[in-house]
């Protein structure tokens, strides 16, 4: 099985290309689409979604990812064995990704238990004519489809240093921001906006225990967007808690507190979006009753 993420977009005939790459060398492969969805150019957003949904599939899948804004240039494609604990199972479990060498496989390499992983460094893998703009089709695609068809790791090129050594370069990753904490407030990012306008934030329902404000908990969101101004959100445990148009701060599936509008967009509701910065605080009086 082999999954595919990018930020190619839902209908765009990249995605098909790419498909037709793959089964081309590997017939009969079955193929899933994690999302097409990633924000282009966004590789934060495509680790957070790709470590967040990958390994809800079977041991043994591969998942290739393309977010690639430095296709063409001299950035690094890698392939990589993973041996990690499965959330699903809670077992020890081995997945394969394939990806750009831009910070894609960070959370994936994040408390994995082994690694094995090497650089994409053979054409023979590769189709016969490569496209400086659409490596996911021309190398990316075809070295998953002949991983998938049974050729060992170590045949698609040298192994990947985990971790800078003299005169080699580790494999790249790149910082997930983390949230701050104050006696006051809690100050985090959005990561990323869902399909239902709900921002899903990088804080835990761990952060959010300090600042109860009583039996409500009701509490006060303010963008550090300048032309957005505060709102107040209850914490709920489900949406079906709130009514509609209520905004309320929850804990998600992905165990990442969220900020969602029942039955609405949050994303609209607030002037947050992916990356954007705000503060969570506990709420007044006078707020409640004029927010």
């Amino acid at each position: 099985m082999i999954t595919l993420l990018s930020d190619f977009g839902g209908d765009s005939p990249y995605v098909a290309q790419m498909k037709g790459s793959i089964l081309r060398i590997a017939p009969g492969t079955t193929i899933v689409d994690l999302t097409h969805s990633v924000p282009p150019g966004e590789i934060l957003i495509g680790a957070i979604q790709l470590r967040e949904t990958a390994l809800a599939f079977p041991e043994g899948t591969i998942h290739l990812a393309v977010v690639d804004p430095g296709v063409g240039t001299d950035r690094r494609l890698l392939a990589a064995q993973i041996r990690v604990v499965s959330p699903v199972s809670q077992q020890p479990e081995t997945h394969y990704l394939i990806c750009p060498d831009n910070g894609l496989a960070t959370l994936f390499f994040e408390n994995a238990l082994e690694i094995e992983a090497v650089f994409l460094a053979d054409p023979k893998y590769w189709l016969p004519k490569i496209s400086r703009t659409f490596h996911g089709r021309d190398i990316l695609g075809p070295v998953a489809a002949h991983l998938a068809a049974g050729v060992p790791l170590a045949n698609f090129g040298p192994p990947v240093p985990l971790e800078k050594t003299s005169g080699r370069t580790a494999v790249v990753r790149i910082a997930i921001p983390e949230p701050s904490l104050f006696p006051d407030r809690i100050e985090g990012r959005v990561l990323y906006v869902d399909s239902f306008g709900n921002l899903i934030t990088n804080l835990s329902l761990e952060s959010l225990a300090g600042l109860a404000a009583g039996r409500e908990k009701t509490f006060l969101v303010q963008s550090h967007e300048p032309e957005a101004g505060p709102v107040v959100a209850r914490w709920v445990k489900t949406y079906g808690e709130a009514v509609p148009g209520e905004i309320v701060l929850l804990n998600g599936s992905s165990d990442r507190l969220e900020i969602a509008v029942v039955q609405g967009n949050a994303a609209a509701r607030t002037g947050l979006r992916g990356g954007g910065r705000f503060s969570i605080s506990r709420s007044t009086e006078e707020v409640r009753s004029t927010g």
